[in-house]
Formats: C-alpha cells, structure tokens, sequence
C-alpha cells in the first residue's frame, strides 16, 4: 500500500535539517529583528575590557586655611603682648637743690609687687627689616606716713604726714631694625629707636592740703640689640634677649647749660616654645631701668630746675608671640 500524499507531506516537515543551516547566529538574529548587534562575551566585565581603566581623578588640593602672614607675601606683621609684675629695687629721687634725696622704695611704699603689661607691634619687610612701635605703661601708686620732714621743691611737708605718691613714667617708643640672619627662625638685629616719655611725679598729703606735681615729656634716643636662637632639634624651642639702651653725659651732648647726665637700659632674656596656628608662648624677665640728674634750663616757676631720679626695676611676665 502506497502512502498517501499528506502522510508523506507530514514527514518531510517533521525530518531534521542541517544545525548550522537550523540555528541562526543570536548576533544575526537580534541585529536583524531589532537592528542592534550583541556585544562579546565578557565586555563590560571587570577586568575583561580591552581598553586600559581611566587613572582616577586627582584630588584638589586641601586649603591649609587661614594663615596672618602668607609665605610669598614681602611684608608681615607681627605683635606681642606680655603681662606680669614688675617689683622695684631701688628708687631715689630728689627734686630741688635744698629738696630732700627721698628713697621711694624704702620710705614711700615702693616695697611691694606692682602690675606690668607691655605690646609691641611690628612691620616686617622681607623678613630682614623691621619697624617696631612699642608701648610700656609704667605706673607705681603707694601710701605712707612720713617719719622724717620730706622737702619737694619749695613744698616741705612734715612727719607724720600721710601721703600718697604717683610715679607714672609711662612710655612709647619707635624703632627700626635689620636682621643679620636669612632663616626666620633665627634673629640677629640691630637698630635704632626713638623713646618719648610722658612722666607724672606727684607728692600729696591725704587731706588734701598740699601738693607738689611734676610733669614732663622727653625724646630719648637708643640703641636696639635683638636675638634668637632656635635649636634645630628643639621641637619649636627657643631662647631670646633683647637690649634697648643709651647714655648720655656733659653739657654738649645733652644740649643744656649745665651738666646733665641721663641713662635708660630696658633689657630681657626670655625662653619660648612655638605652638602650631596659634604663635608662641615664652616668659620672660626684664630689668627695665635709668634715670637722669641736671638743671633744667627753662624751670618752673618757683623751683630752680633740679632733678635726680634714679629707677631700677626687675619684671616677670608671660608673653604670646603672634607672627
């Protein structure tokens, strides 16, 4: 019996054909339904692609902040303030030639500790030139009871009188110096400076019925001497010294009729240590001291113009160094 033709149909459509001929390619058959190929295997892969992997992003650099004086900037500034006690050792004073020499320290109360602060502000110019300002308030107030006549110019008070004494010799200064050394940690100057005093001398019974007031403004010149050595193993320790001093004697040099001799010597040794973004911290001891004698040649009415006044005075202070 012979098959029939639709048998023989359904078998043809059910025989196996060739694979490679049957299965399309997926790349072929997705770019031709949808028009985009496949990409290979493993792309996209960590570590498979072929292409080398981008170098990361540089970071910004950080901002080191605030800073009061910039590295690259040609002038700085710079101030330092200090503050402690300043004991007197020794304070004679005379006013008028028939004036009793009088002992401040030992018989006008000046026996005890007395306030002191100090700053001091300064402009840098290539780190090797400096303009200074300086102010120093210097004020000594004390009470007693005479026990000998005390003579002040033509005023005499008598003992037993109670007194209150005003020394206020208060002074600014000015000065300029140059830096010997390249390294900022390391200092070696020298200058000049130009000091005013304003002084205010008063003598006073406490009841109010005598008074003797002495008062004067005077330009000093100086010689101004500064150092500063940090060891290169000191982790930010430092020793510093300073001298601001002059002397003057005789009648040309001083410019008046008579003979006149003056000296002033405002000396310190101190020890520091730097501390990072804020400046350093020392302490610091100072003698500040002088003094002068002479007739001044235009005198007060009613005193004769002489004056001796000798002041030697030790100070302990802590000090902040802002730079």
């Amino acid at each position: 019996m012979l098959p029939s033709p639709v048998l023989l149909t359904f078998t043809l459509a059910l025989a196996p054909t060739d694979p490679q001929e049957a299965t399309p390619a997926p790349s072929s058959t997705v770019e031709q339904r949808y028009g985009v190929s496949v990409p290979p295997a493993g792309a996209g892969r960590p570590g498979t692609s072929a292409t080398a992997a981008e170098p990361p992003a540089t970071a910004p650099p950080q901002d080191g902040g605030w800073r009061l004086n910039p590295p690259d900037r040609w002038y700085a500034l710079k101030a330092t303030a200090e503050l402690g006690f300043v004991g007197v050792l020794k304070h004679g004073i005379q006013f008028g030639q028939d004036g009793t020499y009088f002992d401040l320290r030992k018989q006008g109360g000046q026996d005890v500790l007395f306030p002191f602060f100090r700053f001091t502000g300064e402009f840098a110019i290539k780190q090797r030139h400096s303009l200074i300002f300086l102010i120093q308030p210097l004020k000594l107030k004390s009470r007693t009871t005479l026990d000998r006549d005390l003579q002040v110019d033509g005023t005499r008070f008598a003992s037993g009188t109670a007194m209150d004494f005003k020394y206020d010799f208060g002074f600014y200064r000015f000065g300029y110096m140059y830096d010997f050394l390249k390294d900022p940690e390391q200092e070696l100057g020298i200058g000049l400076a130009l000091q005013i005093r304003n002084a205010t001398i008063e003598f006073a019974s406490r009841d109010g019925d005598q008074l003797t007031s002495n008062r004067n403004i005077g330009v000093v010149p100086l010689v101004k001497l500064r150092g500063r050595w940090t060891p290169k193993r000191g982790q930010g320790f430092w020793l510093g010294a300073e001298i601001d001093g002059a002397y003057i004697r005789g009648k040309v040099i001083s410019g008046t009729r008579d003979y006149f001799e003056g000296a002033l010597l405002d000396a310190s040794l101190r020890a520091g240590f730097k501390v990072p973004r804020a400046g350093d911290v020392f302490v610091n001891v100072r003698y500040v001291g002088g003094g002068a004698r002479g007739t001044d040649s235009t005198p007060r009415a009613g005193t004769d113009g002489f004056t001796e006044n000798w002041l030697h005075t030790m100070a302990l202070s802590l000090g902040l160094y802002i730079r």
